[in-house]
């Protein structure tokens, strides 16, 4: 056999969560057309591991209201 063909593909950190961000609204337009629930919450400069603790308690927070709606429950 001859020698191979190799394809690479760099693409910068920015453009990564660039496009994360649009798979993720993609996901939740297809949930709402679908009649599900869905709220996506963006934080600026934050991955999706949330190393700042003021976005971790409002993911917190968000998510209760979220599942208590969701759940019907007080």
């Amino acid at each position: 056999t001859g020698p191979g063909i190799a394809y690479l593909l760099d693409v910068s950190e920015q453009k990564q969560i660039e496009l994360q961000l649009a798979q993720s609204r993609k996901m939740q337009d297809r949930l709402k057309d679908a009649g599900g629930r869905s709220e996506l919450v963006v934080y600026p400069g934050l991955d999706h591991y949330l190393e700042d603790a003021a976005a971790r308690t409002d993911m917190l927070r968000r998510s209760d209201v979220f599942l208590r709606q969701a759940l019907k429950i007080q």
